[in-house]
């Protein structure tokens, strides 16, 4: 308290003022990865769904007075790397729609352990942009088109510029510092900016023109605490995201991987968090047990790693597999024996459990109670009453009769 009356009591003094400039780089174009958790956040697109239809938009799209066209090169891909051609056409683009000052030819470094073997996702032709052809895609197709043909044309456009300043301002002894950016030129934010799985908080604002030993007035004094939070959850982008970093599997197997364990019910997906499920836990402690070095982060990166020299040359692939299979043969033995002497226990209860949906016939109702206590329904006397109005009411009473002696056998 004592401190916040010695604040408040002080004059506020301008001690420094730095002026600046910064630059903002545009992204490079897609690569798989980056497609599926950019189509996550912008469009709020499932992994499965964004690669379903980028395989559309590849394989072709029937376009008026051209034909089918594919509208994007290869889906499958971990690399940045474009074409001569496609560079020439970004340029020509970009010089006529917004000006030469808005150009600027990039190169993106492709990182060392990715495949070459196909270009960085983008549109085959430049002149289709997704306003030419809306016409001829689905809503969904259009918006995932938009995506990657903006993305491209930004990643070959000149750097947003901002200016800068930062201010150190001197209250007796206490120190204050206040940072503050304004943006000059936009640059390739004209177009497209990338956004981020979690949105940092913004860390500068709009400062005003202040000069050195000017004195401040004091309108308030505020103290905020911050506590330190935990990880978040994954979203399907970030756990993409990860994949790619940690070097498990390869573009084509991102989004299987996720749906496989979404279908098996391993994890499910509450407001776009994925949160494992108790079987999920189940399985996942099973394995990590039994099978710790495959489960292992490294293990699947290392074997991507030897495919890689297999593929180029330099490791025997009968070599790398017999490495691999015969401990394993060993150790699937040794566990399915003695999962083998695990017994399941079903517990019993006395609560009721009645089972619905899809029931709306005697013989369904009947099937249902040889497992359960009584069977639910309710779209089939909701349809009797449609169908017969003011007149429903013994309609009704006849069906529920039936179905009570269904169920009582």
């Amino acid at each position: 308290m004592i401190r916040s009356l010695k604040i408040g009591k002080a004059k506020y003094i301008v001690e420094e003022v730095k002026r600046g400039e910064k630059k903002r780089t545009p992204a490079p174009p897609f690569t798989t990865s980056t497609m599926q958790q950019e189509a996550s956040r912008k469009l709020s697109f499932s992994i499965k769904k964004t690669m379903t239809i980028a395989q559309g938009l590849y394989e072709g799209v029937k376009i008026p007075e051209k034909g089918t066209v594919g509208l994007i090169t290869y889906m499958r891909t971990d690399s940045t790397r474009i074409s001569e051609e496609a560079r020439k056409w970004a340029k020509d683009y970009i010089e006529k729609e917004y000006g030469p000052e808005y150009y600027e030819n990039r190169y993106y470094k492709t990182k060392g352990d990715a495949q070459d073997a196909h270009e960085a996702i983008r549109p085959t032709y430049i002149e289709l942009s997704p306003e030419k052809v809306k016409d001829s895609l689905s809503n969904d197709q259009y918006k995932l088109y938009r995506l990657i043909y903006n993305r491209f044309i930004a990643s070959q456009m000149s750097a947003a510029i901002y200016d800068t300043v930062s201010v150190k301002i001197l209250a007796d002894n206490y120190n204050f510092r206040a940072n503050g950016q304004n943006l000059k030129f936009k640059g390739f934010m004209t177009l497209y900016v990338e956004t981020a799985d979690i949105e940092e908080k913004e860390e500068f604002e709009t400062i005003p023109d202040l000069t050195e030993n000017q004195e401040l007035k004091k309108e308030k004094i505020e103290t905020k605490q911050s506590f330190t939070e935990p990880p978040p959850r994954y979203t399907e982008a970030s756990l993409v995201k990860t994949l790619e970093e940690k070097g498990i599997g390869r573009p084509s197997t991102y989004s299987p991987t996720i749906t496989t364990i979404l279908a098996r019910r391993y994890i499910e997906k509450i407001q776009k968090q994925l949160h494992p499920t108790e079987l999920g836990k189940i399985v996942n402690k099973l394995l990590v047990e039994n099978f710790p070095d495959v489960l292992n982060v490294k293990f699947t990166a290392e074997m991507e790693e030897e495919f890689d020299k297999i593929a180029e040359g330099k490791e025997e692939w009968k070599k790398v597999i017999q490495e691999f299979y015969g401990p394993f043969k060993n150790t699937v033995e040794k566990v399915e024996k003695e999962l083998e002497h695990v017994k399941l226990e079903y517990e019993v209860s006395d609560v009721p459990c009645a089972v619905g949906f899809g029931i709306s016939t005697p013989k369904q109702a009947e099937d249902v109670c040889k497992y359960a206590d009584g069977a639910i329904v309710g779209s089939a006397i909701v349809r009797i009453v449609a169908e017969h109005g003011k007149e429903c009411v013994p309609y009704v009473s006849q069906y529920v009769k039936e179905m009570k002696e269904a169920v009582r056998g």
